[in-house]
């Protein structure tokens, strides 16, 4: 995968504190407060360093073939300058340090195992959880299983008073974070679903290690399959008129089936 590094800005202004512009962006919060405290984009020495200072790899302008296999042999993160969706990548970085490591592996398992340039159904889960994941974190098992059948108006309208108590998202795809600057109906996150019986034990570092833990069994399989969808602005407060229960009547985006998989390359 090929990533260039533009010289110039991102065509998109700057927007101050814009991790307190709408709830799905809480799960980048502290580390865009801490990285990002801005009035417009820095230049590019100050952009990286800011980037850079903390985390456990470093952000880079670099312009490379392959992706995923210079991070994992140089701790070296392409990042192109002033690019929103880049910068997301980044933050998630700062956040899930171990989450992006332990996908990062996955990356390089795979490719060793399958060879002959062959992508596989892994990587291809990877890719979309990293593009695309939300991590559901949900004390009430029964809660979880509305998401696998698709059941929305039971969990998002039946089931809403639960929701604040029982259930926590947490966007974690750097591309679902750069659509949500400008949310649509439509907006669509790939979630891997966690239960936790004890939500307020969970703390950042505790949320990372688990997620970490499940990519990390997934080394050997993994499918898209596995990751469910979930139309994020349903959750309470994340969509003007989402109170209203004729909001989940909209069966284009409450869709209540999964749409059609292409059949897998490969069992690996």
């Amino acid at each position: 995968m090929k990533r260039s590094s533009p010289s110039s800005p991102n065509a998109s202004a700057w927007q101050p504190a814009f991790w307190l512009q709408h709830p799905g962006f809480a799960s980048i919060a502290s580390a865009a407060a801490r990285c990002c405290d801005w009035p417009d984009w820095p230049s590019p020495e100050s952009y990286y360093a800011a980037l850079s200072a903390g985390a456990p790899v470093q952000f880079v302008g670099v312009d490379v073939q392959a992706y995923e296999d210079h991070i994992a042999e140089t701790g070296q993160v392409p990042t192109r300058y002033a690019c929103w969706h880049d910068l997301f990548n980044a933050l998630i970085w700062h956040q899930f340090p171990a989450s992006k490591t332990a996908l990062n592996r996955l990356h390089q398992t795979a490719k060793l195992q399958l060879g002959n340039g062959q992508r596989g159904r892994r990587r291809d889960a990877a890719t979309l959880f990293d593009e695309n994941g939300a991590i559901v974190v949900c004390a009430d098992l029964s809660l979880l299983n509305l998401i696998r059948h698709m059941d929305w108006p039971n969990l998002f309208v039946s089931q809403r008073a639960a929701l604040s108590d029982q259930l926590r998202v947490f966007l974690f795809g750097h591309g679902l974070l750069d659509q949500l600057r400008q949310p649509f109906l439509g907006l669509t996150a790939h979630a891997m679903l966690l239960h936790e019986p004890d939500l307020a034990a969970l703390t950042p570092a505790a949320l990372d290690a688990r997620v970490a833990e499940t990519v990390a069994a997934k080394q050997q399989h993994w499918t898209p399959a596995e990751l469910f969808p979930l139309p994020i602005l349903g959750m309470p407060a994340w969509w003007p008129g989402n109170a209203e229960p004729a909001f989940y009547d909209n069966t284009q985006y409450f869709r209540r089936e999964r749409r059609r998989q292409p059949p897998p390359s490969d069992n690996a």
